[in-house]
């Protein structure tokens, strides 16, 4: 899962692509939408990535970390750099602008950035079995550590030392075994 978050004005407008969002993004739903925003073929990188049938937690955080990098470049500015999230494995960062003329833009922006650098290898690391298993379990682990429902603690209702105990606990997926078909079908769209 990619989440992000655009600053407009003051307040934080968050924009959340989903594994269950997988055909959607994949048939070019970006905010430029059109051809332009469909992949047709992958970048130099993530086909390196991907070619040897698995994406590993590293080239999924370097993936990343190349598609913000590239919005960096492009003039986006980056306000919280990738962190695991509460699941445990999806990296999850802040860019925006305080321009609310410049959301279009930035959208656009970072929607070609990502496309480029991390869209297929998110997508695949995202929805690979060993993920979406280990999301279910760090997750519930979380839950029951807290004692606490997940909806309390995304609203931010339980002391952050005691989050913090319980997310050491968390697993984590060292590699991610790709789906050759989901990878046919993201590069065909």
């Amino acid at each position: 899962m990619k989440v992000t978050k655009l600053r407009i004005g003051g307040t934080l407008l968050t924009i959340a692509l989903m594994g269950s969002l997988v055909g959607a993004l994949a048939a070019g739903a970006f905010s430029g939408g059109g051809e332009e925003g469909r992949i047709g073929q992958l970048s130099g990188h993530q086909e390196e990535i991907t070619q040897d049938g698995e994406v590993t937690a590293v080239e999924y955080e370097h993936a990343i970390a190349d598609a913000l990098d590239c919005a960096a470049r492009q003039g986006l500015e980056i306000l919280r750099a990738p962190e695991v999230g509460l699941d445990g494995v999806t990296l999850e960062y802040n860019y925006g602008t305080e321009d609310k003329a410049l959301v279009d833009t930035y959208l656009a922006t970072f929607d070609k950035c990502y496309l480029e650098h991390a869209y297929v290898v998110d997508v695949l690391f995202q929805t690979s079995v060993e993920v979406e298993t280990l999301r279910e379990e760090n997750l519930a682990a979380l839950e029951a550590c807290t004692g606490t429902s997940l909806d309390e603690i995304r609203r931010g209702e339980i002391e952050e030392n005691k989050l913090d105990v319980c997310r050491e606990l968390s697993g984590t997926v060292e590699t991610a075994t790709i789906d050759p078909g989901l990878l046919t079908e993201l590069i065909t769209q």
